[in-house]
């Protein structure tokens, strides 16, 4: 599949669960980065955490994601923090419309140059 055309889907994806959850959800997600974790628990305390797509991410109440993105270990000096599921994937959804855009751009640039003989 194109770049292009799988970043549509990816956003299209995004848009469709961004609609799903309505605008008053107040779930949370644990973050490092900008990288959304599924979160492992053992005896209802986090024990590990996988790096997944944010739509795959643990989805917890405020209370729980604070205290899951305080009790996991910091990667490269970095704390976890916990943020609204609504404002995380609005976030990742204007990233992906960005890179969309400079992909269709450096497209329509590639096009309007010379053809070489």
């Amino acid at each position: 599949m194109p770049l292009a055309a799988q970043i549509r889907t990816e956003i299209t994806e995004l848009e469709t669960l961004r609609r799903e959850l309505g605008p008053h959800n107040e779930q949370f997600v644990v973050l490092l980065n900008e990288q959304a974790y599924a979160i492992s628990f053992v005896s209802r305390r986090p024990s590990s955490a996988k790096a997944v797509s944010l739509p795959e991410a643990t989805r917890l109440l405020e209370v729980d994601a604070q205290m899951v993105a305080r009790a996991l270990a910091s990667q490269a000096g970095k704390p976890f923090r916990a943020v609204v599921l609504l404002a995380a994937l609005q976030a990742e959804l204007t990233r992906r419309q960005s890179r969309l855009r400079q992909l269709e751009d450096a497209i329509s640039v590639i096009q309007w140059l010379p053809k070489k003989p």
